[in-house]
């Protein structure tokens, strides 16, 4: 059956189920941990240290989202989050996507097999180490700062990643991003 956490205050909160859903909604606390064999774990107005979120057979989906440290991952399914700011953030799946919005975090990692990574993270891209790469995909991301405090690494096997930045007034995607066009030549 599924397993359903709403309003908790503790230092610890773990709901876990073998085949249904996990949810927990409005939870504060040091440590959230939240699994399921087969089914989707879905995560809202979560403030902790550390947020763990793990499915064998179904997707991760987390809204509005504090904490120090946060581990999404699945075997068969999608990982997605709107509203998130982490310590630290390492996300997988194997056959399955990665889409993150609205993303604020110093140490970000993201991990697919089979499919795409799409973050959109707040704040300027000169704020990040970046790190992206595809065997059989597209990537889509700036240069980064290469002795920037943050860092963002993103890794596909067989598909795309897409890495933007809003506000903070940097390069939002090409990888010729902060490069200046050369001068046209003067008359003669």
């Amino acid at each position: 059956g599924s397993a359903t956490v709403n309003g908790v205050r503790a230092t610890k909160v773990s709901a876990s189920s073998t085949n249904g859903s996990v949810v927990a909604n409005d939870v504060a606390a040091d440590d959230v941990a939240l699994s399921t064999t087969s089914g989707n774990v879905g995560t809202s107005g979560i403030n902790a240290k550390t947020l763990a979120a793990h499915t064998m057979n179904g997707s991760v989906s987390a809204q509005s989202i504090a904490a120090d440290s946060v581990s999404f991952d699945t075997t068969s399914g999608n990982v997605t989050s709107d509203n998130m700011t982490a310590g630290s953030l390492d996300a997988r799946t194997i056959n399955g996507s990665i889409d993150m919005t609205s993303l604020d975090a110093a140490l970000a990692s993201f991990g697919t097999g089979s499919g795409h990574v799409n973050a959109t993270f707040v704040g300027s891209a000169d704020d990040y180490r970046i790190d992206a790469q595809s065997t059989h995909g597209n990537v889509h991301a700036p240069q980064g700062n290469a002795s920037a405090s943050k860092q963002v690494t993103a890794s596909a096997m067989n598909g795309s990643i897409t890495l933007g930045f809003v506000g903070g007034g940097a390069a939002t995607g090409s990888s010729d991003a902060g490069r200046s066009a050369p001068s046209a030549p003067g008359a003669p």
